[in-house]
C-alpha cells in the first residue's frame, strides 16, 4: 500500500477539481482498529480506532474549503494519506467510519465539529485488503464492520434524511498482485451508490475524478433507509417519487439506496415510497 498512498496523494487534485464548488470538509483516519498505530518510521501515533490524523502533524484535523485553496488542500492531503504500512494487520475501514461517528458525541473531539447537520457524508476507504482483512465475518467482534449496520448507524445518529455514500478504492478482480478482494467494502459501496475503483490502478486520475463527481452529485440526492426491492418482478426497484403531491416519472435515478436527481432539489415536499425486504 505504500506506493498506492504516494500515487493517490499525487493525483488527489483530480478529486479536488471536481468538488471545488462544494463547501467541503475533509478528515482522515486509518483502517487500524487500535487506538495507537505505527507510522512509517515505526513511531506510535493516535491515528486508529476512528481518531483523526492531524494534517499538519499537530492540531489541524479538518481541511475546509472556506480556509484554503484546492492546491493547499492537495499538499496537506498528500502528506496525510502517507500513513505508512506498519499499522495493525487487521484492516477495518468500515469499523473506522463507525467509530469516527461514535466519537462525534465527545464535545471536545474534532469529530464533533466535522459531522455537520444537513451536510452530505462521503466516506472513502483505501485498502488492498477487505474489512477485517478477509471479510467482516472473519472478525470475532464484527458488529461495527457489517455494511448495513453502518448505514443504520448513520441514520440513527444523523437522521434518515442524511445522504451518505461509502466509496471503495480497493483490491478488485482486476488486481493480480498481493492483496485480498475488498468484497465487503464493495458491497457497502453498492448499497449506498458509491464509487468502486481498483487500488492497483496505474493512474488514479480517473478513479479520483469519478469520486469527485459522485460527491458533487450528493448535493442533489436523497438517501433511503434500504435498497428498494423489485416486488412486482418488472426488473426495476419499486420506487415512486412525488414532489408537492405530484408524481415524478423521470428526472432522477437510483443507485443502491441513493436517489439522485438530474438537477438541484427545488424547495418543497418530496415523498418517496418503496419496498424493503425484511430479513
Amino acid at each position: 500500500m505504500e506506493q498506492e498512498q504516494i500515487d493517490i496523494g499525487n493525483k488527489i487534485s483530480g478529486f479536488l477539481d471536481k468538488v471545488k464548488n462544494v463547501n467541503w470538509q475533509i478528515a482522515l483516519t486509518t483502517t487500524d482498529p487500535s487506538a495507537n498505530t505505527l507510522d512509517g518510521s515505526g513511531a506510535i501515533q493516535p491515528w486508529g480506532d476512528g481518531q483523526f490524523r492531524a494534517f499538519d502533524g499537530a492540531s489541524q484535523y479538518i481541511l475546509k474549503a472556506s480556509q484554503m485553496t484546492a492546491a493547499q488542500a492537495q499538499t496537506k492531503l498528500s502528506y496525510g494519506i502517507a500513513v505508512g504500512i506498519k499499522g495493525g494487520g487487521s484492516e477495518r475501514g468500515i469499523n473506522a467510519a463507525y467509530r469516527a461517528i461514535q466519537r462525534s458525541s465527545v464535545a471536545s473531539s474534532p469529530q464533533k465539529s466535522f459531522f455537520r447537520s444537513g451536510a452530505r457524508l462521503a466516506v472513502v476507504a483505501i485498502s488492498d485488503e477487505d474489512e477485517c482483512s478477509e471479510g467482516a465475518s472473519s472478525c470475532a467482534d464484527n458488529d461495527e464492520s457489517v455494511p448495513q449496520n453502518l448505514i443504520n448507524f448513520v441514520q440513527q445518529k444523523f437522521g434518515t434524511s442524511k445522504v451518505f455514500s461509502f466509496n471503495s478504492i480497493v483490491y478488485d478482480s482486476t488486481c493480480h498482485t498481493g492483496g485480498f478482494l475488498g468484497a465487503t467494502y464493495m458491497a457497502l459501496s453498492t448499497l449506498t451508490g458509491g464509487v468502486i475503483a481498483p487500488v492497483c490502478s496505474s493512474n488514479f486520475s480517473g478513479p479520483l475524478s469519478a469520486l469527485g463527481t459522485r460527491v458533487t452529485e450528493l448535493t442533489r440526492s436523497i438517501s433511503l433507509s434500504c435498497q428498494p426491492q423489485d416486488a412486482n418482478d418488472d426488473g426495476q426497484p419499486d420506487l415512486t417519487v412525488s414532489f408537492n403531491g405530484s408524481y415524478l416519472n423521470n428526472g432522477y435515478s437510483i443507485s443502491g439506496s441513493t436517489v439522485t436527481f438530474d438537477s438541484a432539489l427545488a424547495e418543497g415536499d418530496y415523498d418517496l415510497q418503496y419496498y424493503c425486504e425484511t430479513p
